[in-house]
């Protein structure tokens, strides 16, 4: 799940969806992204983990 501030919104997301690769392609490219970030999120598998990943 990703949580739009700007909106005040969480959107939910994950890797079987469609765009899933454009999505982390576009994650990647911003500056400050965390690389470790979706590693590090799936460990433990389906343990609750929050993350900032990325902070405009």
């Amino acid at each position: 799940m990703l949580r739009r501030e700007d909106r005040g919104e969480n959107v939910d997301v994950h890797e079987a969806l469609a765009g899933w690769d454009l999505l982390i392609a576009h994650l990647s490219g911003l500056p400050g992204f965390r690389s470790d970030a979706l590693a590090a999120m799936m460990q433990p598998a389906f343990a609750a983990c929050e993350m900032i990943a990325f902070r405009r």
